[in-house]
């Protein structure tokens, strides 16, 4: 028998009895179902296979999101840790020098500590703006300075406040 559409109807029409003609069929019948059950799973198969693919593909996705997540952290608690150091390094090289020059315009040595310690703080608040080329003992100086010629009041010392 020739393949195409009408195959099976040729086969059924060539039946010389009704018994052949009725095995004929159930034969078509069951070469049909089975057909339809391969196709049935092949679409399944498919439908698995193109979910899978997204459920991928969406992982992949979440996956580079948290890396990109992590570096952002892991680059932000560096940035962090070298600001630590870079303000220990500025407090062991010019905490003396900073308070020498503060006590000696001010003749006080609490009041001098306050305004040097008040120095350092707005100097920790800044770093992360600060340029890292820059001169570190320069700008200590004038954030100093600038303490000191505002007064207690502007560096916020227990003693302007009243307290």
């Amino acid at each position: 028998y020739q393949l195409g559409p009408f195959a099976d109807i040729e086969m059924l029409l060539d039946a010389k009895d009704p018994a052949e003609f009725a095995d004929r069929l159930a034969a078509i019948q069951s070469v049909s179902r089975s057909n339809n059950a391969a196709l049935g799973e092949i679409s399944a198969n498919r439908a698995d296979q193109a979910y899978t693919e997204l459920r991928a593909e969406s992982l992949q996705q979440l996956a580079r999101e948290k890396k990109s997540l992590a570096e952002q952290k892991l680059a932000a608690a560096e940035a962090a840790a070298e600001t630590e150091a870079l303000y220990a390094s500025l407090v062991r090289d010019h905490h003396a020098a900073i308070y020498r020059y503060v006590y000696r315009l001010l003749g006080d040595g609490l009041l001098a500590e306050d305004i040097t310690q008040e120095a350092f703080l707005r100097a920790y608040r800044g770093l992360p703006k600060l340029p890292r080329d820059a001169n570190h003992r320069a700008w200590l100086f004038r954030i100093a300075a600038e303490c000191e010629s505002r007064g207690r009041a502007a560096c916020g010392t227990p003693e302007a406040t009243g307290l």
